[in-house]
């Protein structure tokens, strides 16, 4: 995953986008924005690159106020797998 992001978002927020995805795999765009500090516009596009590739799945889209919720489903996953062992 540390090779895969860079090469999909081709951006120097890279090492913030990881950083941010593994603290809270499950996420909303805003709450992205303010954990990584990267600004809106790049942010947007950079949520929109990830789920383009398959990186992150929406849960919920977003409706009026109320902000996209994304998932890290490769680290969800993981995890889950962990809990029934």
């Amino acid at each position: 995953m540390k090779s895969l992001i860079p090469q999909v978002i081709r951006s120097q927020y890279s090492i913030a986008v990881i950083d941010t995805l593994f603290q809270r795999p499950i996420i909303s765009s805003t709450n992205f924005l303010e954990i990584s500090h990267i600004p809106p516009e790049s942010g947007k596009r950079i949520l929109q690159k990830l789920r383009d590739a398959g990186v992150i799945e929406v849960i919920r889209e977003g409706k009026g106020r109320s902000p996209t919720i994304y998932q890290f489903a490769q680290l969800v996953q993981i995890v889950e797998d962990e809990a029934f062992v």
